[in-house]
């Protein structure tokens, strides 16, 4: 879904305004259009289920491309408007968080097996 919604947002990346209402759009549009032609495996990744499939990691086109247009649309506007806000040095006490955003998919990829990991070893040391 992520890929996708990628994908999408870069080639609609120039449509303006109209990023706004069609993140509206696609974040209500599955509260009211539903069907059980979505709940198969090869096409509830656009979000129209009736039910939700059995995993824990389900991330659909709609709603949340919505959300990403909105957040195209809100970084844009900054951009265009504000561009101050993003110039300068970060405050010291959100330096580590800086840093995160610099390595994000890197601690995406490896926040996982470590927090498995450190459980891991806490279910071992207190046994």
């Amino acid at each position: 879904g992520i890929a996708v919604m990628l994908i999408v947002t870069r080639l609609s990346a120039g449509w303006g305004r109209w990023l706004w209402p069609l993140g509206l759009l696609a974040i209500v549009l599955p509260q009211f259009v539903q069907h059980p032609f979505f709940d198969t495996r090869w096409t509830n990744w656009v979000g129209l289920i009736t039910r939700k499939p059995v995993t824990e990691d389900y991330v659909p086109l709609l709603p949340w491309l919505g959300v990403m247009w909105w957040g195209l649309a809100a970084g844009q506007w900054v951009l265009a408007r504000r561009p101050g806000w993003l110039s300068g040095s970060v405050p010291r006490p959100l330096a580590p968080l800086a840093v995160l955003g610099r390595w994000s998919l890197s601690f995406y990829m490896l926040h996982q097996p470590v927090f498995i990991g450190v459980l891991a070893a806490m279910v071992w040391w207190l046994r």
